[in-house]
């Protein structure tokens, strides 16, 4: 019987044992898992940490490249200023001794403004034109639509007036009296013109009428000549006209 209940206990101590020896096989095993998570993970963190220092590094050293650059360039640029500064200076130098030519040249100059000024007032006071001989066409004979006359290149834009002629000669001829108006504009708002007078009857005589007047020279460069009708017809018969430019100025 004892050996029997010894036997039980020494079974008994070696199952106790050998589920020891277990558990302590498990937390070794653990540990080792533990202390090879807590590695990588301090790997890691040290890896990201060592990456984001070299990362600042590169970007200061980029920093330290670019004013290096900027303080070249700004050397570059003020041993350029003081070549420029030392050549002004040479070149004052050399003006200096010019000093009373250029007073004489100044005082030739201011007198020459003075009579300038003097010739200016003059022309203003004097009233100078161009004579030209440009026929342009002759008048309506008493249609509702004007005619439209260009004014040619030899009157140049710098022209301030131009001054027109209109003639009429009315012989045996039907249509009574008439207006002839001839007009420019010398903008897009204004209007300037003057008025011949005609009568148109059978007679056997001839009657001649014209008349000339200085107008603004118009900026689209065209004369327009229309006719003012009186109860009258168009002319029929016997009669001449002229329009022409005859001087600018």
């Amino acid at each position: 019987m004892r050996m029997w209940v010894k036997g039980i206990a020494l079974i008994a101590m070696f199952l106790g044992a050998t589920g020891l020896i277990v558990t302590l096989y498990q937390l070794n095993a653990q540990l080792s898992q533990m202390e090879k998570i807590a590695g990588n993970t301090t790997q890691s963190k040290m890896d990201r940490r060592l990456s984001q220092i070299e990362n600042a590094i590169s970007k200061q050293q980029q920093d330290v490249d670019k004013l290096t650059a900027q303080w070249r360039n700004m050397d570059v640029q003020l041993n350029q200023l003081l070549k420029a500064i030392n050549s002004l200076q040479t070149r004052q130098k050399s003006l200096a001794q010019f000093a009373p030519t250029l007073d004489g040249i100044e005082q030739k100059l201011g007198n020459t403004q003075a009579l300038l000024e003097k010739l200016q007032q003059q022309w203003h006071g004097t009233t100078y034109y161009q004579t030209v001989d440009i026929a342009l066409g002759e008048l309506p004979a008493g249609q509702d639509t004007p005619k439209v006359y260009k004014i040619p290149d030899v009157v140049p834009d710098a022209a301030r007036e131009i001054l027109v002629y209109a003639q009429v000669a009315t012989g045996y001829v039907d249509g009574g009296p008439h207006f002839f108006q001839v007009s420019v504009q010398p903008d897009q708002t204004h209007e300037a013109s003057f008025t011949l007078y005609a009568v148109g009857q059978p007679q056997k005589s001839w009657t001649y009428n014209s008349d000339n007047f200085w107008l603004p020279m118009p900026e689209n460069r065209e004369l327009y000549i229309k006719t003012k009708k009186i109860n009258s017809k168009p002319f029929f018969g016997e009669w001449n006209s002229q329009v022409s430019i005859i001087a600018y100025r």
